[in-house]
């Protein structure tokens, strides 16, 4: 989604209903849901993951990002094909 610019914000940590809020909000959530007799993608199973991602930032706070990239979403939950963490400096 990144590539389209095609993304939602919200300040960490996120609850599930929060994170369910923000697949819905992207212009793109038509391909998440079943466009055109596709299969939907686990949206709980998204959600979920950016709950603990986000929950994950917050708790560590020398975490300065976290990217998945890609993160390959499914009808049965979701894979992520590769992670990056960064961390902050130490003065």
């Amino acid at each position: 989604m990144e590539i389209l610019k095609d993304v939602a914000f919200r300040t960490a940590p996120v609850s599930s209903i929060e994170a369910l809020s923000m697949i819905r909000e992207i212009r793109t959530y038509p391909l998440v849901s079943g466009y055109r007799g596709a299969e939907p993608m686990d949206q709980h199973a998204l959600a979920d993951l950016i709950e603990k991602i986000s929950t994950i930032i917050n708790q560590f706070t020398e975490i300065e990002a976290i990217d998945l990239n890609p993160v390959i979403a499914r009808p049965d939950g979701y894979t992520i094909v590769d992670a990056r963490v960064i961390l902050r400096k130490v003065p």
